[in-house]
């Protein structure tokens, strides 16, 4: 019998939706369910924190925060579509 108290998945699909559920068997019985849900991202590195400023003479300027869980080695480029 297993006793760690955490899991890792690989392989996960993007854009899918998962549902886990444990409990405990512990020598009074088997415990109630917990469940958990998770959903991964459709599209990975998303920019954080995305705002834009007013300057003079009709200027804007934009800025953002780099995508967490990534290495900055690992971002090819900033771009908009």
């Amino acid at each position: 019998m297993d006793k760690a108290t955490s899991h890792t998945f690989t392989n996960l699909n993007r854009s899918a939706a998962y549902v886990y559920t444990v409990h405990a068997e512990t020598t009074f019985g088997i415990g109630e369910n917990s469940t958990t849900s998770v959903t991964i991202a459709r599209f990975f590195a998303q920019v954080r924190n995305l705002r834009a400023r007013i300057g003079n003479n009709y200027t804007m300027t934009i800025q953002w925060d780099a995508p967490s869980g990534i290495d900055t080695k690992d971002i090819k480029v900033f771009g908009n579509p």
